[in-house]
C-alpha cells in the first residue's frame, strides 16, 4: 500500500497562488477586449495612462507622473499642454509652492472615466451573470477579504498607487534558478 502524500500549506498556496495568475490574466484579457472605451481619438496610449493616473490620484504633479510612467519630464510637459488643450486635464498650482503644478481631471476627462467605469462594471456584470447570486457573492467576500486581509484599503473606491515605482526598470533583475 503507497502512502498519500499530502502536499503542505505553502506548496498548495503556491499551487493556488498559480491558478489565480491564470484567471488573472485571462480576466484581464477579457476585460480589455470586451470593454468598450470612449477615449478621444488621437491620444497616445501614454495620454491614456496619464489620464488614468491622475483619475486615481488627484494633484499629482507632472514629476511624479513621469516617474511612475518611466518617460522624461519633458514628454509627459507635452502631453499635458495637449491634455489641457482638449480641456480634459488641468494644471493647478500647488498650494504649498506655487512653481509645481498638480494635475486633475477636467470636467471632460472625469465624464471619460465615468463612462470608462460604467463600461468595465458592466463588462464584469456580464462575466459574473453566468453564477448564480450567492456564488457571486461569496467571490466578491473572498476577494475582499484576501485584499483587506493584506491591508489594502477597499473604501474609497480608488486604485491605491503607492509611492513605490512600479516600472520594471526600477525593479531589480531577478535571479534565474539554474541559470
Amino acid at each position: 500500500m503507497s502512502a498519500i502524500i499530502v502536499p503542505d500549506e505553502e506548496t498548495l498556496t503556491l499551487a493556488f497562488a498559480k491558478r489565480f495568475m491564470t484567471c488573472y490574466t485571462a480576466l484581464r484579457s477579457h476585460i480589455a477586449s470586451k470593454s468598450i472605451i470612449n477615449y478621444p481619438p488621437g491620444l497616445s496610449m501614454n495620454q491614456i495612462k496619464m489620464m488614468h493616473l491622475i483619475s486615481h490620484k488627484p494633484g499629482i504633479s507632472q514629476t511624479v507622473v513621469a516617474e511612475r510612467l518611466g518617460v522624461t519630464t519633458a514628454s509627459i510637459s507635452t502631453s499635458v499642454r495637449e491634455l489641457e488643450a482638449q480641456g480634459l486635464i488641468e494644471r493647478r498650482a500647488d498650494p504649498n509652492d506655487a512653481r509645481v503644478m498638480l494635475l486633475h481631471l477636467a470636467p471632460l476627462g472625469e465624464k471619460i472615466f465615468e463612462q470608462l467605469y460604467e463600461g468595465f462594471t458592466n463588462t464584469f456584470a456580464n462575466l459574473l451573470k453566468v453564477l448564480p447570486p450567492d456564488h457571486q457573492e461569496q467571490l466578491v467576500d473572498l476577494l475582499e477579504q484576501a485584499l483587506t486581509g493584506n491591508g489594502i484599503d477597499l473604501e474609497n473606491g480608488k486604485l491605491n498607487y503607492s509611492d513605490k515605482l512600479h516600472v520594471m526598470k526600477d525593479r531589480p533583475n531577478p535571479v534565474i534558478a539554474g541559470g
